[in-house]
């Protein structure tokens, strides 16, 4: 039967319309993971490299299982933090192939909040007991800038936000004093697991849209205001100085150049809202997660130019995302769990020697 030319273009705009959707969709490629029944997402990563990724699953019940992989993706194992029964994770930080920290937070039966650390690579886990020793402490996130210097981040606790020091890779925990936190708002607490570094500075976002920074590692903290009062706030930064903070509800964007001192709104918001991450090795790359939290949108997206345009890569329902280079990243869902980047590069550009750009 001969084709009309209507019916022809009919197919032509079907399989144009078809190999679209492919190309969509084939930017994140499903990863295969032993991941238990019960597991209902990833929501963090930590990467120390383009093969060695770690990753937190999720539970309604406690769950002390972490998964990795030490092949770029290839496969993925599970890892047990023995000790960590009754505690789920916050948040995790890999320095290296070796040195692993981890913060866990009650769940079940559990009151308090704890960390472990590994330095063999996942295989044992001892408790570091004297952070997080208050009782009823809610820890957020754990971050070491080397082997000695590490920070931990919790919710207000005692009428302050509860952070520790080390200087000596966690043997010992020093509590910042209050004086130099700025006061918690009414029901304040820090994003769980979502923080950004650069050399000796980091930032963490709020649930009442305040910034805080600390450029000593954590000794000493400010804050700055953003234009969401009432909402949650992402931050990522390119630089010592460059950075985006994401609301939490309606997508919004602010741009700081002076290292989250203060925040300018920029014009184009995305299509989106989450998580934000840079994406290290490039000038402007960034990518947004989207879980559909706080009616923001579900899906992932990404930009080339800072901020200023996005392109929205799919609608699946995404916790956090990282980046290693702007070839190789992973996406944590609710879904089918974990996803690969297999799309575009974003923007590679050589390194620099002003600063160590840090991955979360």
């Amino acid at each position: 039967m001969k084709l009309t030319n209507l019916k022809k273009c009919n197919m032509l705009l079907a399989v144009l319309f078809f190999a679209g959707t492919l190309a969509l969709n084939a930017q994140w490629t499903p990863q295969k993971t032993a991941l238990p029944q019960d597991i209902q997402g990833v929501y963090a990563f930590s990467a120390v490299d383009v093969n060695t990724v770690w990753a937190i699953p999720y539970s309604y019940a406690a769950c002390n299982k972490l998964v990795k992989t030490t092949d770029g993706g290839k496969t993925w194992n599970i890892v047990t933090v023995t000790g960590g029964e009754g505690l789920a994770f916050a948040g995790i930080h890999a320095l290296d192939e070796n040195n692993i920290w981890v913060a866990m937070w009650p769940s079940g039966l559990s009151t308090d909040s704890a960390i472990f650390y590994s330095s063999d690579g996942g295989e044992t886990w001892v408790q570091q007991e004297t952070a997080f020793c208050k009782t009823c402490g809610y820890i957020s996130f754990v971050y070491f800038f080397n082997e000695k210097d590490g920070v931990a981040v919790g919710d207000p606790n005692g009428g302050q936000f509860e952070i520790y020091y080390t200087q000596d890779g966690g043997e010992k925990w020093v509590a910042t004093s209050g004086k130099r936190i700025p006061m918690p708002g009414m029901v304040e607490t820090p994003v769980a697991s979502n923080f950004e570094v650069f050399d000796n500075t980091i930032w963490f976002g709020t649930t009442e849209g305040r910034v805080f920074r600390s450029t000593d590692k954590g000794i000493t903290w400010e804050t700055s205001e953003t234009l969401w009062p009432e909402t949650t706030v992402s931050v990522a930064f390119q630089d010592k100085d460059t950075g985006l903070a994401l609301s939490g509800k309606k997508p919004g964007l602010m741009k700081t150049t002076d290292g989250g001192v203060t925040w300018q709104a920029m014009e184009a918001a995305p299509p989106i809202s989450g998580l934000i991450e840079f994406v290290p090795g490039s000038i402007d790359s960034y990518v947004i997660a989207g879980s559909g939290k706080e009616g923001a949108g579900e899906g992932s997206a990404y930009t080339l130019d800072g901020g200023k345009t996005w392109v929205m890569v799919d609608e699946i329902p995404h916790n956090s995302a990282v980046f290693i280079t702007p070839e190789v990243g992973f996406i944590g869902s609710g879904t089918t769990k974990l996803y690969k980047w297999t799309g575009k590069v974003l923007e590679e550009t050589p390194s620099t020697d002003d600063g160590k750009k840090v991955i979360n």
